[in-house]
């Protein structure tokens, strides 16, 4: 197995950030021809300045990871088509659900990858893909492809999960008279408890088979790295006093000492007197 230079470890990042900076790019623009278009928003005179809102919601989070007012563009969205939204088999729920997915794993990969590769920022990550010695190869040409193809799978896979998930629980119609919700709100709060339930079971089991299986000099390893993860800050402000605190004793004793080593001009001419 021939070893892999730095070098071309940076051009496959670089080829990865671009391909899944273009796919958030296009699935920005093609969400938002078709975002905030039910009612109440679609048709006023906020329609137009939400998309574009978007929009640059989009690129924020591309240049500076502002993920927070993107997803929360994206919940408003999601709240006024709700009713439109995976009902039966209708695919172009299905089609703006995987768009909506499709962003979100996007700008969550290229985030990570330009963070992997030691840029500061977008603009820096262009200008090192479209320098000269970051140019493709034929080795990295496809890298960009497989990005894409991966991202577009784990979109659909995941879209085409919760649906088939949804359509195994019901919709109550009495939802609204029983519990005062709407039967696919109450719908998802059972969802929701159902996932939660699922994850707490598996997490438990998992993190149990996986502590059985470490040695006891594992296991400190493994307590001394959580206990620093819960205690990161804490630990960093204490050390950080600690080092400030050395620094100030030691500027004390180099001048304690330095003025122990000049004579006073009393002893100076002192000296003088005795000599004569």
């Amino acid at each position: 197995m021939r070893p892999v230079s730095p070098d071309s470890e940076l051009r496959s990042s670089l080829h990865i950030a671009m391909a899944n900076l273009l796919i958030a790019l296009a699935v920005g623009l093609l969400y938002s021809l078709s975002a905030f278009s039910g009612p109440p928003l679609g048709g006023s005179i906020l329609e137009i300045p939400l998309k574009l809102l978007f929009l640059a919601m989009v690129v924020l989070t591309l240049k500076n990871g502002i993920s927070g007012v993107l997803l929360f563009l994206m919940l408003v969205d999601l709240f006024f088509r709700e009713p439109q939204r995976l009902r039966g088999a209708d695919l172009g729920a299905v089609y703006d659900a995987s768009l909506a997915m499709l962003l979100l794993l996007s700008t969550a990969r290229f985030r990570t990858v330009a963070r992997s590769t030691g840029l500061p920022g977008l603009r820096s990550l262009l200008k090192a893909y479209f320098a000269g010695r970051h140019s493709p190869g034929r080795s990295t040409s496809t890298v960009s492809l497989d990005a894409a193809f991966a991202c577009g799978t784990k979109a659909v896979v995941c879209v085409l999960s919760a649906w088939m998930f949804l359509s195994l629980i019901p919709s109550d119609t009495d939802a609204m008279a029983t519990f005062r919700l709407r039967p696919n709100l109450l719908r998802a709060i059972i969802v929701a408890l159902i996932l939660t339930a699922v994850w707490l079971i598996g997490s438990i089991t998992l993190n149990h088979l996986a502590w059985r299986t470490l040695s006891p000099a594992q296991a400190r390893i493994y307590l001394r790295g959580v206990f620093l993860h819960w205690n990161h800050r804490d630990l960093r402000m204490i050390v950080l006093r600690k080092l400030k605190h050395r620094r100030r004793s030691a500027a004390r004793s180099v001048k304690a000492d330095s003025s122990k080593s000049v004579p006073s001009p009393t002893q100076e001419s002192g000296g003088v007197s005795v000599h004569s």
